[in-house]
């Protein structure tokens, strides 16, 4: 379902009253009409409580920005080459609660773009960011009361100062029985996008969901031991190493990582996979009151 279709079914709102928000020519407004919200490219609403905190937000650390927008020619190499080497269970789950759904169901990706990760797919972002189609808060969704078939959210609640906030707007949002999936860091260096607060253990990602009104499906280890060790050694070059050593060590790990990547598709059965995993995943359905 697209954002043109959630408008028309009335279940954006307005982040400030909680009221439904309504299409006015390319205005969003309440049914007093006190409160406006305007659309980016004439198409993409910007539903924020404050536009001028977002912004400060990134104009702090504008890699994100960077990144988005304008990829550096290494950024596309890496992003050619390190294609997705996440678990096959998770995977699966993408694919089944995410990518392969009904056109006519509303998903959101909540820090979504540049890329997206299905077809009816509606991506949620802090700014106006190619592929993006809601410009929102994670920690205020602009969305009614249980009105979404399925969330996706990944490598978003590290960067939140409220994770729990986001967590229990993610509940409030989607319907009964219905289910978020959670892909969060734990084996992985600092990163701010624009900032970076924490990262989860497995344990700690299921408790996050299951101390807010979820029941965990299914959890596991999203990208395993093999990338969070090359990856954190080829940031330890980078960031502490001399100049041009630290590049040379750098680069020279990130390619050994490259190559050493599949080796983590040995370790999808281990139990242990999970102590040293990159990132790690959680499926959560809302339960009934």
């Amino acid at each position: 379902m697209d954002v043109r279709d959630q408008i028309n079914a009335g279940m954006l709102r307005c982040v400030r009253t909680g009221m439904t928000l309504a299409l006015d020519g390319k205005v969003l407004v309440t049914g007093d009409g006190q409160s406006r919200y305007a659309m980016a490219r004439d198409a993409v609403p910007i539903i924020l409580k404050s536009e001028d905190d977002i912004q400060k937000l990134l104009e702090q650390n504008t890699e994100m920005e960077d990144e988005y927008n304008s990829p550096s020619l290494y950024q596309r190499i890496r992003n050619y080459f390190y294609k997705d080497f996440s678990s096959h269970d998770f995977i699966a789950v993408l694919d089944t609660v995410i990518r392969n759904r009904p056109a006519n169901e509303a998903i959101i990706s909540i820090g979504g773009g540049p890329t997206r990760d299905g077809p009816n797919v509606t991506n949620l972002n802090i700014g106006p960011f190619p592929n993006v189609d809601i410009i929102g808060d994670a920690h205020d969704l602009p969305y009614n009361d249980c009105v979404l078939d399925a969330i996706y959210c990944t490598a978003v609640l590290e960067h939140l100062r409220e994770p729990i906030t986001a967590v229990q707007e993610m509940h409030r949002v989607l319907k009964p029985r219905r289910q978020v999936l959670s892909v969060i860091p734990f084996m992985q260096g600092y990163h701010g996008y624009p900032s970076h607060f924490q990262n989860y253990t497995l344990s700690g990602h299921e408790y996050l969901y299951s101390s807010h009104g979820f029941k965990v499906i299914s959890s596991g280890a999203c990208l395993g031991p093999v990338v969070a060790m090359t990856n954190l050694n080829a940031q330890f070059f980078l960031e502490y190493m001399p100049p041009v050593l630290n590049v040379l060590l750098g680069r020279g790990m990130q390619l050994l990582g490259l190559l050493l990547r599949p080796l983590d598709r040995l370790l999808e059965k281990n139990p242990k996979r999970h102590i040293l995993a990159s990132a790690t995943y959680v499926l959560a359905e809302k339960e009934l009151v």
